[in-house]
Parts: C-alpha cells; sequence; structure tokens
C-alpha cells in the first residue's frame, strides 16, 4: 500500500459548534442561577453523591469537558430565561465533520476545473429540480437532498452488475477523531438575523448552545492507495484514484476559503443595505465587517467555516447562476426561510470560523 501522511490542527476563530445531538433542558441537565449556568454530569452525582442533601445540590456536580468544567459565568441572557440548551459534540469537532468540508471542498474543484463538466453537471441539477414541480412539499424536499447526489458522481464509479458496488475515490482519505491539545467553551446564544426581512430575527425564541472558543485540536491524516490494482488495472477507479492527491485537496480548501468568505461579506453587505435607513447598534454588523477583513489576511493556514449555524454556502458546491437562483426560490418556498437568507451571529460575529493548517 502507498501511504501518504498529514497532521490537520484546528483552531477557532470564532466560537464553534458541533451538535451531538443532545438537547439539555433547565432544572434537569442544567441549573441557572442568577447569570450563572451548570451543566449537571448525572453520572458524577449518582457515584459521588453522599447524602439526600448532596442530590439535591446537583450544581456541585459539574460536568467537564477534556478537563474543563462547563461552568459558565455572567451569561447574559437579558429578559431571557434559558430553557434548553444544544449540547457539543463529545469530540469537539468530529473527524466526520472534517472530513465533510474536505469532500465538498474537492468536488467543488473537480466539477469547477473543467467547463464541461461544470455545465454538464449544472444541466442535470437543473433538470432534476425542474422535475420536482408537482411533488408534495415533503417530497420535494426528500427529492431535493438527492440531488446533490449529481455532484457527488464526480468521485465514483458504478461497477457493472452483477457486482452492484459504488466506489467512491476519497475513501482513500482516512482521518482520525481528534486530539484535544487545549480547549476552551462557552455558552453562546446564536442570533439568527434575516438578511432583508424587516424584522431583525428569524425567531423571538433564542437558540443556545454550547461553543468551542478557544484551543487547538489535531487530525492525523493519511491517503491510503493499493500499489498495485489487479484485476483493477484497467478501470476507471486507477483514475478517480490518481485526483485524490493532499495538492489537490490543500488547493481545493484554499479556493472553497475565497467562495465562503467572499459569500458571507456580501451577506453582510446586503444585511447592511436593507437597514441602511435603521439604527440597530447592536445588529450593525460593523464588528463582524471588522472581524472578516481580519481573518482574509490570514495566510498561514486556510480559513473556512464549519459545524452547524455556518450557512448553506460553507456545505455545497458552487452553482450556476441560474440554477443557484432555481435552488433559492425551491428552499424560499418553505414555511423557514432558506438557510442562506440569514446570518447567524454569537457575540457580534459568525458562527463556526476556524483556522486549518496541513502539515
Amino acid at each position: 500500500m502507498k501511504i501518504e501522511n498529514r497532521q490537520i490542527t484546528i483552531e477557532p476563530l470564532s466560537p464553534v459548534f458541533v451538535w451531538s445531538g443532545e438537547t439539555l433542558y433547565s432544572d434537569f441537565d442544567f441549573e441557572v442561577n442568577g447569570n450563572n449556568v451548570t451543566i449537571i454530569d448525572y453520572d458524577k452525582l449518582i457515584s459521588e453523591a453522599k447524602s439526600k442533601e448532596e442530590l439535591e445540590s446537583k450544581s456541585k456536580f459539574v460536568k467537564e469537558l477534556y478537563g474543563v468544567k462547563l461552568e459558565f459565568k455572567n451569561v447574559s441572557a437579558g429578559k431571557r430565561s434559558i430553557n434548553r440548551i444544544l449540547d457539543i459534540n463529545p469530540y469537539i469537532i468530529p473527524a466526520s465533520e472534517v472530513k465533510g468540508l474536505i469532500r465538498t471542498a474537492v468536488i467543488n474543484q473537480l466539477i469547477k476545473s473543467d467547463k464541461n463538466t461544470f455545465n454538464e453537471t449544472m444541466n442535470e441539477i437543473s433538470s432534476r429540480m425542474n422535475r420536482l414541480g408537482n411533488l408534495a412539499p415533503r417530497d420535494k424536499m426528500k427529492e431535493l437532498r438527492k440531488i446533490g447526489q449529481v455532484a457527488e458522481g464526480i468521485l465514483k464509479y458504478n461497477f457493472p452488475d452483477p457486482i452492484n458496488y459504488v466506489y467512491d475515490a476519497l475513501k482513500t482519505l482516512m482521518i482520525s477523531d481528534p486530539t484535544v491539545q487545549s480547549a476552551a467553551f462557552q455558552l453562546s446564544e446564536i442570533d439568527i438575523v434575516n438578511i432583508k426581512k424587516e424584522s431583525k430575527r428569524e425567531s423571538s425564541i433564542p437558540v443556545y448552545t454550547i461553543t468551542f472558543t478557544k484551543g487547538r485540536l489535531t487530525y492525523d491524516a493519511k491517503i491510503v492507495k493499493p500499489t498495485n490494482y489487479g484485476a483493477l488495472s484497467k478501470t476507471e477507479i486507477v483514475n478517480l484514484d490518481a485526483e485524490i492527491t493532499w495538492d489537490l485537496i490543500v488547493a481545493s480548501l484554499k479556493n472553497f476559503s475565497k467562495v465562503i468568505i467572499e459569500d458571507e461579506k456580501s451577506k453582510i453587505n446586503e444585511y447592511k443595505k436593507h437597514r441602511q435607513n435603521e439604527y440597530h447598534q447592536k445588529d450593525d454588523l460593523n464588528q463582524y465587517s471588522e472581524f472578516m477583513e481580519k481573518i482574509q489576511k490570514i495566510n498561514d493556514c486556510i480559513v473556512l467555516k464549519i459545524g452547524m449555524f455556518t450557512g448553506h454556502s460553507a456545505k455545497t458546491i458552487e452553482l450556476r447562476n441560474d440554477v443557484k437562483t432555481k435552488r433559492e426560490n425551491l428552499l424560499s418556498s418553505r414555511r423557514r426561510r432558506w438557510d442562506n437568507s440569514t446570518l447567524k451571529i454569537t457575540g457580534g460575529v459568525g458562527v463556526g470560523w476556524i483556522k486549518m493548517c496541513i502539515k
């Protein structure tokens, strides 16, 4: 086997959130005491409480993550009560999330690098969108999610019958879950801000999450390929595997970084344009604009967005303008607003910005 090793490091530039799938509820999973919030560790409570009084004093049994107590002081919730909190992934940013980001960037790069491939892909996506018109809303969304398979096909080879197997070239990329060198967390209130809508919030219900704010995660990564393909040496698999290199991955991520930075700056400017005759000191996003200018100057590593609340553009390939408009119209027809028509802000900046280094 041919193995090419690299180390990936990630540091947060703004609060980052990858959901564990668990929601924490007030007076059971956490306690609020004034402006302080304590996440309860029930395993510790059950094993260490020695009396009824200690069982009732749940806030003494603070949950820890990588040696950091999940005890948040001076949480500013204003007049709002904190009733539930989205819990952070136990790996903070798991390997699957990192590989998903790399996959999106690589597919985007491979499709865009060839004009014919790009137009063929866009035409097929557009055609499939056209066929959604007469479907019920629920069926429409199911089929819309499947359209991503069109772009995924650039990495795949379908074995003919009777094998009936789909080979994915990016399976040659393997990434370990992270080693946490250091970490800090905070309880973040996420503002979901509509870009065009008069109301400044998407919802009156605040979203609270435990976010990763400082520290460093390291991942062992490698590309593993056979030195001899044997009976498969004359198949498309050899050419697909040849495409997957560290040079391609790094170049793809750098180009994708430019895409998502420009997209976010565009949304900030559009928000300001629609608010030019208003004055919301909290919402004018000047702080976020300054943040964006600062991170755009980082050149030693790659600036990216990862996790939840990062927007549609951070998770999908670039589309031709006509296809992009068609997708926006389809997704905007849902009861909830289309993801990319909002900005997700906490502490004056966007959620999910990271610095990724590959060495």
